[in-house]
C-alpha cells in the first residue's frame, strides 16, 4: 500500500496521506516512517531536518517552560482566592467577570453583594463599601505574590544553564 505527503512550493511538507489526495508524493515505506517534524522534501528526496545546537535546544526548553510557568500561574489565579474583608476567611472567585465585578462594587462607594463561599457553602453576600473594597485589595496583593512569583521562576529558567535545570523549574 503506497503511501502519500504533499509538500508545499519550498518542500515543507504540509500532509501525509494513506491515500493519493490527488497531488501526493508516494513514498516507501522506509521514508515514510522516517517522515517527523521539520522534514522536507526536495528534488525528489526526503531530508531531515538539522540537528540542533545545544544552544538552540536551551532557548527552546526556555521558552517551553516559561509557557508552562505562565499557563500555571493564570490557573492559579483563576482559581479564586481568599479575603478576610467579612472577619473570616472566606474564598471569593477569580474569573474576570468576577474580578469586574468586585471591582464594580468596590467602586460604587456603596458596597454591594459579592459572591464568596465558607466551608463549602457559596452565598451572594453583602458587603459593605470598606469590605469590598478589602476584597479588592486582598485580590491585588493575590495577584501580585502570583505574579512576583512568575517573574521570579522565570529569571530562573532564564539563568539555567543546562535543559533538564530548566525543566526542573516548577510551579
Amino acid at each position: 500500500m503506497s503511501k502519500y505527503i504533499t509538500v508545499d512550493s519550498n518542500g515543507n511538507i504540509n500532509g501525509m496521506y494513506l491515500t493519493d489526495p490527488g497531488n501526493g508524493i508516494a513514498l516507501s515505506d522506509e521514508d515514510w516512517q522516517s517522515v517527523g517534524p521539520g522534514y522536507t522534501y526536495v528534488n525528489s528526496v526526503l531530508i531531515a531536518p538539522a540537528a540542533k545546537t545545544d544552544a538552540e535546544l536551551l532557548a527552546e526548553a526556555k521558552t517551553n517552560q516559561i509557557g508552562i510557568l505562565s499557563a500555571k500561574c493564570q490557573a492559579y489565579l483563576l482559581a479564586g482566592f481568599a479575603s478576610s474583608a467579612l472577619g473570616s476567611a472566606h474564598t471569593y472567585p477569580s474569573q474576570l467577570t468576577d474580578q469586574q465585578n468586585q471591582a464594580s462594587v468596590a467602586a460604587s462607594g456603596a458596597g454591594g453583594s459579592l459572591w464568596c463561599e465558607t466551608g463549602s457553602v457559596w452565598g451572594f453576600v453583602a458587603h459593605t463599601d470598606a469590605q469590598a473594597t478589602q476584597v479588592v485589595t486582598d485580590w491585588k496583593t493575590y495577584l501580585n505574590a502570583a505574579q512576583t512569583k512568575l517573574q521570579t521562576l522565570a529569571a530562573s529558567v532564564n539563568a539555567a544553564n543546562t535543559v533538564a535545570a530548566v525543566q526542573a523549574i516548577s510551579w
